[in-house]
């Protein structure tokens, strides 16, 4: 499924000219339930106990500053993703078939390219304010994946991300909070995917996103977050375990999130999200272990 964009830094500020911010992480998430059409809760395959989704993903992130208001902004996922659903005789009693079938999917995803632009002079906010806003625009490039497999990787079509972002500082007391919406738009292009046939018509997706953080000494840095993606059409088919990237789905992520410096270079930080709401989509819990730097 697509997940959500990782936390990694505050999208209403752009960085630095010439300076750089890159993270790695890795996902660990598990599921052992869906949530159905109408939000219903169920297990993720019928008749199968235990986990049957689980997401061991890696995350190339990226921002540069190209200008005092400009931000490149590239993301690089390789996805490893493992699906497990009953074997088709589990009940007849025969030798082995009361082990799952397992099927998995690795490879590079849908590589983001992004621009984030500040509009503080636009809207009349002081370019040294406390308030800072951005739009940030990218699309989701898939990298020639096979997307009729089962499970595949990604979706195989072009996607536009359009999002507005709105930051305040907190300053004196060592904080930050951020809002941001926005849509993305399933372009229903598939050039870049390999397949003998076009793929299925995904909907267009809300964006929402919110986050609050607070430093704990020159040392930490501990945030609240949330992710939404609520597609604006009703989810119609049924979500199907083996392929789960749902046409059209709806979900809310709240996390937490802690970073360590080590030195003022270095990042060290660990992010959890739950999935507490959601219609035709993996009712999962998200992991996610970074390391990121600054220069």
């Amino acid at each position: 499924m697509p997940l959500l964009a990782i936390a990694v830094h505050a999208q209403a500020w752009t960085q630095t000219r010439g300076l750089t911010y890159i993270k790695v992480s890795r996902q660990v998430s598990a599921a052992s339930d869906q949530f159905r059409q109408d939000g219903t809760r169920a297990p993720y395959a019928a008749g199968l106990d235990g986990d049957g989704y689980e997401d061991r993903s890696v995350y190339l992130y990226m921002e540069y500053g190209l200008t005092p208001r400009t931000t490149l902004v590239v993301l690089v996922p390789r996805k490893d993703i493992l699906v497990r659903t009953p074997h088709p005789q589990a009940s007849s009693g025969l030798p082995g078939t009361d082990r799952p079938i397992e099927r998995s999917a690795s490879g590079l995803e849908n590589v983001y390219l992004g621009v984030r632009r500040d509009l503080n002079s636009i809207l009349g906010l002081a370019a040294d304010g406390p308030h800072r806003t951005a739009l940030n625009v990218g699309v989701r490039l898939p990298t020639g994946y096979d997307r009729q497999s089962t499970p595949a990787v990604g979706s195989g079509q072009v996607d536009l991300d359009v999002m507005v972002h709105y930051g305040v500082s907190l300053w004196p007391a060592p904080g930050y909070a951020q809002v941001g919406a926005g849509l993305r738009v399933r372009s229903g292009v598939y050039a870049l995917s390999s397949g003998d046939a076009d793929g299925p018509d995904y909907g267009n997706e809300w964006l929402l996103h919110a986050e609050a953080g607070v430093s704990l000494g020159k040392w930490a840095l501990l945030q609240g977050l949330f992710f939404g993606t609520v597609s604006n059409q009703p989810p119609d088919l049924a979500f199907d375990p083996q392929n789960p990237l749902p046409t059209h789905q709806r979900y809310v992520k709240p996390g937490v999130g802690l970073t360590l410096y080590p030195a003022s270079w270095l990042g060290l930080s660990a992010q959890v999200f739950s999935t507490p709401w959601g219609a035709n989509a993996v009712r999962s819990t998200d992991w996610f272990f970074g390391v990121e730097s600054r220069f």
